[in-house]
């Protein structure tokens, strides 16, 4: 989606760009255009899913196919990294390697949601969510700097978590 918005394609996938008429002057630039896109959406597939789609002659065909088929199937893979989330902790990671990992499955879960709720307080409430499940995921030798965090009001973000934390590491 990043790279067909950065070419400024994404209308050849939602179809808001159709084909000119035959005869229209830009119809041979439309069709490379859309002929573009239809190749970069095969050859970014895995060769057994580009096989169904590289008889597709437009780029929004495919890409309805592609949603229909693999668009909907987010919620067992929330489900999946919540269970992660879950039971994520340090083990032998170390700080920044561990706050990786549970960042990449907060990022996600995050792009995986339909609705984003705007308001401040749930964007706090879902930042006090994250610092208490990194921290419950510390290793034993964190458990001193984490009560001095958990006693600072209001609560630190994530981010000035981590780097606490971090820093404390390091030393």
């Amino acid at each position: 989606m990043v790279a067909l918005s950065i070419l400024n394609k994404l209308d050849f996938i939602h179809g808001t760009s159709v084909s000119p008429p035959p005869g229209y002057p830009l119809t041979r630039q439309w069709k490379r255009c859309n002929d573009l896109v239809v190749s970069w959406l095969i050859n970014s597939l895995s060769k057994k899913i580009s096989r169904c789609a590289k008889y597709s002659e437009s780029a929004k065909d495919i890409w309805c196919e592609l949603e229909e088929r693999y668009g909907k199937v987010y919620g067992a893979r929330v489900f999946e990294l919540k269970k992660e989330l879950a039971h994520i902790s340090q083990g032998s990671l170390d700080i920044a390697s561990y706050f990786n990992k549970i960042k990449q499955l907060w990022d996600e879960i995050a792009s995986y949601k339909i609705i984003v709720c705007t308001c401040r307080g749930k964007a706090t409430e879902d930042e006090e969510k994250k610092v208490y499940q990194f921290l419950v995921g510390l290793n034993d030798t964190y458990m001193q700097t984490c009560s001095k965090i958990l006693m600072i009001k209001p609560l630190l973000s994530v981010g000035n978590v981590y780097n606490i934390l971090f820093s404390d590491e390091k030393q």
